[in-house]
């Protein structure tokens, strides 16, 4: 047991924590091409004052959700949500089209999308997910299809579920600049430069040299999904109890074992769980430290629980960076409505 909890314990250099900070920043630096670090088409930040009812789908790569948002009373009502079973992905577009009509949606659309956007261009998906559209502006695919299909709705808004999330927290504190996102997956997105950057960082970490990523291998050799990127292979939520199940030679419930403090395999979950909030820490580092940045606006369900959340806020501390988490409130698909409403507001002024 002592082996297997100094297998994920930090090395004793203080300075190595710091070192996954400064790698990342030099890989953005030399390796400007990929689908990380995308500017989204959206040039400013919510003003709060944003009114209106929209209709919302949030495509998931698991689930779609179809919600109407209240900007006034700051409300949403999930009026369905929908499993995406195999056949669904292989025509995603032409899948919510239909579920669109069959739920009566009428009016504008927001949208909100699990997968990175380059100008609004759909690019791989992954999970499980048909190459078909890839290439195409997806507000003009989705519009297509629903002008044939049901002209009764229209899409007024794309955007990623990271990008949407931090708007909406945007719109009710304006000193919040950067959002992380950590559940199944992980990822950040944040204001820069007067446009929000969707840093797709899960994507990151396999030319990392290992010993960094404090042994990539372990997740790597233990990762049956393909498509799910590197940094989420280390940190996922999916990914945790996996790589506990590997390091213990059979299956636990982790976040069961990671609340009970006398259970037998305590110690070896709370050094996997403090592992992954170590890494992140040093991931958010190498934002927060050229920026001016500090509140960082949450969720997902690996940040919620207490003990990571605590532990990523001391390790982000000792590397001298100042954080301070708060609560997204609203989701991504309150956020995606309020990015509407932005839209409708810039039309108008662009008309009259």
């Amino acid at each position: 047991m002592d082996r297997i909890v100094q297998e994920f314990s930090p090395p004793q250099d203080p300075c190595r924590a710091i070192q996954v900070a400064e790698n990342l920043e030099d890989y953005l630096l030399i390796r400007p091409q990929g689908p990380w670090m995308i500017p989204e088409t959206i040039a400013y930040p919510p003003s709060g004052q944003e009114t209106g009812v929209y209709w919302v789908v949030d495509v998931g790569g698991s689930t779609v959700r179809i919600a109407e948002v209240d900007l006034e009373s700051q409300s949403t009502s999930v009026v369905v949500a929908i499993a995406l079973s195999s056949a669904a992905k292989q025509d995603i577009v032409e899948f919510v089209v239909l579920k669109l009509r069959e739920y009566g949606v009428q009016g504008n659309v927001a949208l909100t999308w699990s997968f990175p956007l380059i100008d609004g261009i759909i690019q791989p998906m992954g999970k499980g997910f048909s190459s078909l559209y890839v290439g195409m502006d997806l507000a003009s695919v989705f519009n297509h299809h629903l002008e044939k299909a049901y002209a009764a709705c229209k899409v007024v808004s794309v955007c990623t579920d990271g990008a949407s999330a931090l708007i909406a927290q945007r719109f009710l504190e304006s000193d919040c600049n950067i959002s992380l996102t950590w559940g199944t997956g992980i990822n950040i997105n944040l204001f820069m430069e007067g446009v929000v950057v969707n840093s797709e960082i899960s994507m990151l970490g396999r030319e990392h040299d290992r010993d960094t990523f404090y042994h990539l291998r372990s997740a790597n050799q233990y990762d049956e999904v393909s498509t799910f990127q590197p940094l989420e292979s280390l940190v996922g939520g999916l990914y945790l109890e996996r790589i506990a199940e590997r390091a213990l030679g059979k299956p636990i419930d982790f976040w069961a074992v990671l609340h009970d403090l006398n259970h037998a395999h305590f110690r070896v979950v709370q050094a996997i769980a403090d592992r992954a909030a170590r890494i992140v820490a040093g991931v958010l580092t190498a934002f927060l430290r050229h920026t001016d940045y500090y509140v960082v606006a949450y969720t997902g369900g690996v940040i919620n629980e207490p003990f990571i959340r605590q532990t990523v806020e001391y390790y982000v501390q000792s590397l001298g960076q100042r954080i301070e988490f708060v609560p997204q409130v609203h989701g991504s698909m309150f956020g995606a409505a309020v990015l509407a409403a932005m839209n409708e507001d810039a039309a108008r002024k662009r008309s009259g």
